[in-house]
């Protein structure tokens, strides 16, 4: 009889782990208290590769990380049957003259392109959250997955149970070095070939004349609603470093979310606590680089131990 494993949570790291495990034959089962993608996942803009800061330096595994979380979206891709992503790059603006030393370091290093303009990434790949998370959910439910929208206290019953939630992980005793960061963007119209990151970042979306700006890092919060004269003022503050043009925008929507980051350090958590409980949070702003590869190596080790 196949092991039964629960697992709370419907965002990227939900997905990310219950996908291999679907794989390897286990009954899976999803609860998301809201709807799939319904949290900082779906909010995100999409912006996919390793390069991070103001030095623009590799993240720990940064390359595998976008390598495993290519390989979903070509599978949610195929199973929408239309691409849910732009693989046409990313330019880095410099927006501090300090900024061109590491980039043409960066550039030498990875081969990268170094312009008058900053760093463009050719390799760097926007995502469409909300279809990528669409055609990833539909492809685990044909694999069998069954997904429960409820809150959950108790799950009796499971050889198994990985917490994947986001903001949800602070209703559980646990003790991890964690904190909540409110994340905001704006839908705007307007039309651009590609995505561009200065200090803050314009990502293009699968919506003719549609782009995304973003975001907000708010560490004091009353709730996670969207605030959109918060938003519009601390956006498009930022995104003035590369866009001048950013404010005379039409805004179309304002979207938030609350993540959940590693106090020390950006490396996410994804281990097991014991035979019977994981974790797999604190993936801050680099859900999208980390929720397929180290959904898979927490998939594998849970179904090495049942």
């Amino acid at each position: 009889m196949a092991k039964k494993i629960a697992i709370i949570g419907g965002g990227l790291a939900g997905l990310g782990v219950a996908y291999p495990l679907l794989l390897l034959g286990v009954n899976v089962t999803l609860f998301e208290k809201k709807q799939v993608g319904a949290g900082a996942s779906g909010a995100g803009s999409g912006l996919l590769h390793p390069f991070v800061g103001e030095k623009a330096l590799c993240n720990e595994k940064g390359f595998e990380g976008v390598a495993a979380t290519k390989e979903l979206l070509e599978i949610a891709s195929e199973e929408l049957g239309r691409k849910v992503f732009a693989d046409n790059g990313i330019l880095r603006f410099v927006v501090k003259e300090s900024q061109r030393k590491h980039f043409a370091e960066r550039a030498n290093e990875f081969d990268l392109e170094l312009t008058d303009e900053g760093l463009f990434i050719p390799n760097g790949i926007t995502v469409f959250m909300p279809l990528y998370l669409k055609g990833l959910l539909q492809k685990c439910k044909k694999l069998g997955l069954r997904v429960e929208k409820s809150h959950v206290e108790e799950l009796p019953g499971f050889d198994h149970v990985i917490i994947a939630a986001g903001a949800g992980v602070f209703s559980f005793a646990l003790d991890l070095d964690v904190k909540p960061v409110k994340g905001q963007a704006l839908r705007c119209r307007g039309s651009f070939k590609r995505s561009m990151i200065g200090k803050g970042h314009l990502a293009i979306t699968e919506e003719q004349n549609v782009v995304h700006l973003g975001s907000t890092y708010e560490h004091h919060f009353e709730n996670d609603l969207p605030d959109l004269e918060f938003a519009r003022e601390n956006i498009m503050r930022q995104v003035d470093s590369f866009l001048p043009d950013a404010r005379s925008m039409e805004v179309l929507e304002c979207r938030a979310g609350v993540r959940v980051c590693r106090k020390q350090g950006y490396f996410p958590i994804a281990k097991m606590l014991n035979e019977r409980l994981s974790v797999f949070t604190g993936l801050g702003s680099r859900g999208l680089l980390y929720h397929a590869m180290l959904g898979k190596e927490l998939a594998d080790r849970v179904y090495s131990s049942l």
